[in-house]
């Protein structure tokens, strides 16, 4: 086989190794979500540290000091209003038991073990627009980019350089999961150089 071709092959099986989904479809129901994804390069935490992040005007309840990381399936009893027209399937995180209990607006932190270049989630449950959404948070603990949901559906962030991103999970009054975490590493120099020749064996092969 050529050796452009096999390199275009390895660039192809490298970059779609990049993205990695997390469903939690493999946490089984009431699991309380924290370090069960670190071999994946993520780990959760309840609440966060940065002050850029506005709370909702919905509710003057403040950050919740008890953001609930409890995990529910759909097929359960404890998704309150999202087990119908949310798009979530399988097992989602925030229970509707664990919000009942929250003493303020939820929010969770993901840090990543190394940078990555984009990020979704799907948030289902939302009725307060503005009180949900995705905040990549850099170095200095700034934030850099946010997205915020429109109603239930995905939310997504690109050309991102940055380890944190919080999610704000609805307001005090207005009950939100979320699932299907998605994000993409920055790609290492070894790769850049990877990607770089399998387009010029592509280039190569278009011309002959």
């Amino acid at each position: 086989m050529n050796k452009f071709l096999l390199t275009a092959l390895a660039v192809a099986s490298v970059s779609s190794a990049f993205a990695v989904t997390i469903n939690f479809d493999d946490l089984a129901d009431d699991a309380i979500l924290g370090n069960q994804y670190a071999g994946l390069g993520a780990t959760f935490s309840a609440g966060h540290t940065t002050t850029g992040i506005t709370n909702p005007t919905f509710t003057t309840q403040g950050w919740a000091t008890n953001s609930s990381m409890e995990v529910a399936t759909i097929a359960g009893g404890d998704v309150g209003s999202l087990g119908t027209g949310s798009g979530l399937a399988g097992t989602v995180v925030h229970s509707f038991d664990g919000w009942l209990s929250e003493d303020g607006d939820a929010s969770v932190t993901i840090d990543f073990s190394t940078a990555i270049s984009s990020f979704s989630v799907d948030f289902g449950g939302v009725f307060n627009i503005g009180a949900t959404g995705a905040y990549a948070i850099d170095g200095s603990n700034n934030v850099v980019a946010s997205a915020l949901a429109a109603g239930n559906g995905t939310v997504s962030m690109t050309g991102l350089n940055v380890n944190r991103v919080v999610l704000v999970v609805g307001d005090f009054g207005d009950w939100v999961g979320f699932d299907n975490v998605s994000f993409e590493p920055v790609p290492e120099p070894a790769t850049m150089t990877l990607l770089a020749l399998g387009a010029l064996a592509a280039r190569r092969r278009k011309k002959a």
